[in-house]
């Protein structure tokens, strides 16, 4: 009875393992064929799975292609590296925006040149130049105008940024850096102050702006709020009602003392730390 069992319990390994070769698109149809044959004798076949998978992976990650977009990564990460090396310059102040993005712009031209390199096109073309389809002439009139595509979108990515000085209420330059040209938009810029790590909240006669690790993560116009004593109160969100995270203080900009205010009969709201919650 338990060699039978035995038996069955083979039999039905060597199909299920004959069906994942037959299904599978990681064997060439000789290595099929091969491994197909061996269930005569199964453990043979699931040593051959595992001998021919682990030579098809060698093969495939050692090709010439592979090595070439390993190549090519390294490359481009290498070239991202050096851009960000070259915003920390511009933003400690020792490039200029104009320095910076010259320099940019040559990076991201090489960054194009590998994109070219590794793009199908380009390989498509060069095997049909190297077969003798296509002659050098036309190979290199047909490169032009991949280039000219690749052109137009770095053009599209490089982006002119200026930036902008913010005098705070204690007298303070906050400079805000790298802001872009075409939005304008100042989330996730980075920020300095004399050159001092910067985290928390900082108000200028218009904006409040929220920090953190240097960089821009929300910035707030107030609106007044009239609490039921009558004090009136400056209130630092994104609606007109007040809201659980809001950034309140007096209107000279002094803090609130931590506690319950009640806004009028039905409403009141908690403050902690010039916040509500």
């Amino acid at each position: 009875m338990e060699h039978n069992i035995g038996v069955g319990a083979i039999v039905g390994l060597a199909t299920a393992s004959s069906f994942y070769i037959y299904k599978s698109e990681k064997f060439s149809s000789i290595q099929k064929t091969i491994l197909l044959i061996c269930v005569i004798f199964p453990p043979a076949q699931w040593l051959g799975i595992l001998i021919v998978l682990a030579y098809n992976n060698f093969i495939e990650n050692n090709s010439v292609e592979k090595i070439a977009e390993i190549k090519n990564e390294n490359k481009i990460n290498t070239l991202n590296s050096q851009v960000e090396s070259l915003k920390d310059l511009k933003e400690k102040g020792i490039l200029t925006n104009e320095e910076y993005n010259q320099k940019v712009e040559k990076i991201e031209a090489e960054k194009a040149e590998q994109d070219l390199k590794n793009s199908t096109e380009y390989k498509q073309l060069k095997s049909l130049l190297d077969s003798g389809v296509l002659t050098k002439e036309e190979f290199e009139s047909k490169i032009v105008k991949i280039n000219n595509i690749i052109n137009k979108q770095l053009e599209d990515k490089i982006i002119d940024t200026y930036n902008y000085n913010v005098t705070l209420i204690n007298g303070e330059i906050l400079t805000i850096l790298n802001i872009p040209k075409n939005t304008n938009n100042i989330l996730g810029c980075s920020v300095k102050i004399h050159n001092k790590n910067l985290s928390g909240v900082y108000i200028s006669n218009k904006y409040l702006y929220e920090i953190i690790n240097d960089k821009v993560v929300n910035f707030y116009s107030p609106k007044n709020i009239k609490l039921k004593d009558g004090t009136i109160c400056l209130l630092y969100g994104n609606f007109s009602k007040p809201m659980k995270g809001d950034f309140i203080f007096h209107t000279d900009y002094s803090r609130l003392n931590d506690g319950k205010y009640q806004l009028d009969f039905f409403n009141n709201i908690r403050v902690k730390d010039n916040r509500l919650i």
